[in-house]
């Protein structure tokens, strides 16, 4: 019998594991892209860089991590595993121009979003 998919809510921000990924057109000068990951980096356990948007979004909705954070991402890459990372129960935000989506545990997801934006 399968087992429902969870997302794993317990970790605190410092502990958690946060995948980050970006859309093709950011490139590594993008100031806003450097200091979203400069914070991710300082405040949480580390950051997960794939460059497999579909393998983050399977490792948060099997508990292997805290959030997933897509900073100016094609649409393709976050659809289908937003849509199953809700149906397992999963926080998300997304801030005001649309550019910075994070998606994961509820606490750990109001934890980066008062990161982000202040």
């Amino acid at each position: 019998m399968a087992s429902r998919l969870v997302i794993d809510a317990a970790d605190e921000l410092s502990r958690a594991t946060v995948a980050f990924t970006q859309g093709y057109e950011v490139g590594h000068d993008d100031p806003r892209r450097n200091a979203l990951f400069d914070r991710l980096e300082g405040s949480t356990k580390r950051v997960l860089r794939s460059w497999a948007p579909s393998s983050d979004w399977a490792l948060l909705v099997t508990g292997g991590l805290g959030a997933f954070v897509a900073y100016r991402n094609e649409i393709w890459d976050l659809v289908g595993g937003a849509l199953i990372a809700t149906e397992a129960g999963a926080a998300s935000w997304t801030s005001a121009d649309g550019d910075l989506l994070i998606v994961g545990g509820p606490d750990v997801v109001a934890a980066l979003r008062d990161l982000v934006t202040r």
